[in-house]
């Protein structure tokens, strides 16, 4: 019993020296450092104990709170750790982002925010409609790589819509192709890029199948004098295995 209580003792003093010795190093640190602040934020940014750079990055932060870098990274870390919600704290209001990182830290926070909402899947609804208000206020994203991830989280939260409205200016793109547009666009009631989408697959691929798919386009747009064209079109192409051909 004694020896217990001995060494409770022992691992409460270790445990407040470590602290102590971390803050003294902390410190220490930062003032050798600080002309080299980024350099720092490098080193962290594949630091192996996540605990000791938040630690760091807490203490940067208490050096300069409006410091976005050091914010973005402290989210970062606290997200590796599975700190959601520290991470959402520490990100908002997302307006302190200037538009160099604004699109970093918008998705670190539906990033954490969708993570705490497969976390603590109960009582969570509110929490849910916060992140889908936010995922519709978005607009247009030029980057593929970001629309790639913001389409995700939006077909996570079952938004198609936006879904759509960050891939289509991206059909080009690895990000997306014809047939994920074209889905999208079916189930959020675009019939017209539908249309145009369905169009171009045929084109490609001149097959039975894609003019059937096309002319139940048409039908559901009203279409009708396009639809007419294309049968016209193709109504004397022989079709070989499923294929129109044009060749003589």
């Amino acid at each position: 019993m004694l020896q217990d209580s001995q060494s409770r003792s022992r691992e409460t003093l270790i445990n407040k020296k470590t602290l102590f010795v971390l803050s003294i190093s902390i410190t220490a640190l930062l003032w050798i450092l600080q002309p080299n602040k980024d350099m720092l934020l490098e080193l962290l940014k594949g630091s192996k104990k996540p605990d000791v750079a938040i630690a760091f990055l807490e203490a940067l932060k208490r050096q300069d709170k409006d410091d976005q870098p050091v914010i973005l990274s402290l989210a970062k870390h606290h997200m590796k750790v599975g700190h959601y919600q520290n991470a959402i704290d520490v990100l908002l209001p997302l307006s302190q982002f200037q538009e160099g990182l604004s699109r970093q830290a918008k998705f670190l926070y539906a990033t954490a925010a969708l993570q705490l909402i497969q976390q603590i899947p109960d009582n969570t609804k509110e929490l849910i409609q916060s992140l889908k208000k936010f995922i519709t206020q978005q607009t247009v994203i030029s980057d593929p790589q970001y629309a790639r991830k913001f389409a995700d989280i939006a077909l996570q939260i079952a938004e198609p819509k936006s879904a759509l409205l960050f891939l289509k200016h991206h059909r080009t793109h690895w990000i997306t192709n014809d047939a994920e547009i074209l889905r999208l666009s079916i189930q959020v009631g675009e019939s017209k890029l539908a249309s145009q989408i369905q169009r171009d697959i045929f084109y490609n691929a001149p097959t039975v199948t894609n003019l059937a798919s096309l002319l139940d386009l048409y039908v559901i747009t009203d279409n009708w004098q396009k639809g007419k064209e294309l049968i016209g079109e193709y109504q004397q192409v022989k079709v070989v295995n499923g294929n129109f051909s044009k060749s003589s």
